[in-house]
């Protein structure tokens, strides 16, 4: 299940509540690894078949997943303000036949640096608005560490790691 909640989309579909429910132990460290299906549901957008997808409705869900991100980093602010969040930035080689993966993963990559206060090379500010980098926001570079020649520590989805990986 992914984290979020997509348009229209009814609640207890996700794995928002339970987030909260784990800031209820107040933890000193909480690790967001949900990057992946970020960039899955902006991607589902762009390889969508019918209706085409237009480039304003893949720019409001690119908005609408970077704006979920911060409201939910403001929260785990507000519920635990010394927590350390770690986020993981999502792997960003080819997923299955999305070649539109990997851009997604990439922009996704970009938003969690933006939130941590470190640089990424992308202007994200458009996506990010009303929200500014947070305190106690580590990144875990899992871009970096999958990348390169290790393509038989995947399983065919790209994304999950082998016995081996």
């Amino acid at each position: 299940m992914p984290w979020h909640l997509p348009p229209d989309e009814k609640a207890g579909r996700n794995f928002l509540d339970e987030m909260r429910g784990l800031f209820e132990t107040k933890p000193d460290v909480f690790l967001f690894a949900l990057g992946a299906n970020d960039a899955l549901r902006i991607g589902a957008v762009r390889v969508r078949k019918e209706p085409l997808p237009t480039s304003d409705e893949i720019e409001a869900t690119r908005r609408d997943v970077a704006q979920q991100i911060g409201a939910l980093l403001a929260e785990a602010d507000a519920r635990v303000p010394g927590m350390c969040k770690i986020v993981v930035t999502p792997g960003t080689h080819s997923f299955l036949w999305w070649a539109v993966y990997a851009d997604e993963a990439k922009f996704i990559g970009d938003v969690l640096r933006y939130y941590a206060g470190l640089p990424s090379g992308a202007d994200v500010s458009t996506y990010v608005k009303g929200y500014p980098p947070f305190k106690n926001v580590r990144v875990a570079d899992w871009a970096a560490l999958s990348a390169g020649p290790q393509k038989n520590h995947w399983f065919s989805d790209g994304i999950h790691l082998t016995d081996e990986g």
